[in-house]
């Protein structure tokens, strides 16, 4: 919310019961885009909401 008085924007939130939250990231996204589902990292460091990432390396030999 806009705070008129020291013009800058307030950010506030409930806390998140989420045992596996390890952090908050405050974001924004340009139009009507933003999935409020995605909102935190948990403890394994992926996104709420997004897929794994699998990484494969070739074999060296």
């Amino acid at each position: 919310m806009w705070n008129a008085s020291t013009t800058l924007a307030d950010v506030t939130w409930a806390a998140s019961a989420d045992p596996d939250l390890k952090e908050y990231k405050v974001r924004a996204a340009p139009g009507e885009d933003y999935d409020a589902d995605d909102e935190v990292v948990l403890n394994t460091g992926r996104e709420r909401g997004s897929p794994p990432v699998y990484v494969t390396r070739p074999i060296v030999t």
